[in-house]
C-alpha cells in the first residue's frame, strides 16, 4: 500500500515535467524500458541482478550512479528520465520503478482520453492478431485502447488482459486453475 501510495507521487510529478515539456510518449516508453530491463517478468530483455545492486545499500552511491549514467547512455534516454533515475536511486526507490511505469502510463493514458491495457500471450502477437485484440478491447471499454503485450509461455495457450480493474483470462492455464479449483470444491 505505503509503495502504491509513494509509486503514485512519483508518476505524479513526472507527469508534470513530461506535460510542460510534451514528453509525454517518449517519457512513457522510456519508464516502461526500464521497468522491463529492471524488474522480473515484465519484459524480454531482463536483468534483474541490476535492480539487486542499484538497491543494495552497501553500494555507494556513485557506484550506483556510474551504472545509471551507463544505462543512460546506452538505452539513449531523454535527460529527464535520466535525472528521474538518479533521483530513485538517490531515494532509496529504484525498486519502485515497475509501479511508478505503470502509474504514469495510466496517468497520461487518462488524460488522452485512451484505456490502458496489459495483455500476457502465451506467444507473440502478430500485428494482426494484436490489431484485433485492441479493436476488441476499444470496443469493451468505449475508447481506444493502448495495449502492452507480454509473452508469458505460463500461460500455455490464449490471452490473459488486464484493463483498469477488470482481469479477463482466456489463457488455458486460467481455465485449468478454474477446473481445479471447482474440482475441490
Amino acid at each position: 500500500m505505503k509503495e502504491d501510495i509513494l509509486a503514485d507521487r512519483y508518476a505524479k510529478a513526472l507527469t508534470a515535467v513530461a506535460a510542460q515539456r510534451n514528453l509525454e510518449a517518449r517519457l512513457r516508453d522510456e519508464l516502461a524500458l526500464l521497468a522491463d530491463i529492471l524488474m522480473p517478468d515484465r519484459g524480454e530483455i531482463q536483468v534483474p541482478e541490476l535492480l539487486a545492486l542499484l538497491s543494495r545499500p552497501r553500494i555507494p552511491l556513485e557506484d550506483k550512479k556510474r551504472v545509471a549514467g551507463r544505462l543512460h547512455r546506452e538505452l539513449a534516454l531523454s535527460d529527464e528520465v535520466g535525472a528521474f533515475f538518479n533521483l530513485l536511486i538517490r531515494r532509496g526507490r529504484v525498486g519502485l520503478i515497475g509501479r511508478i511505469a505503470e502509474r504514469f502510463r495510466e496517468r497520461i493514458d487518462r488524460a488522452q482520453g485512451v484505456a490502458s491495457a496489459d495483455a500476457q500471450t502465451a506467444r507473440p502477437l502478430s500485428e494482426e492478431e494484436r490489431r484485433r485484440v485492441e479493436q476488441a478491447l476499444a470496443e469493451v471499454c468505449g475508447r481506444p485502447v493502448d495495449l502492452t503485450v507480454r509473452t508469458n509461455p505460463a500461460l500455455i495457450a490464449g490471452l490473459r488482459v488486464r484493463v483498469g480493474g477488470r482481469q479477463i483470462d482466456g489463457s488455458v492455464a486460467g481455465a485449468l486453475a478454474a477446473l481445479q479449483t471447482r474440482m475441490i470444491r
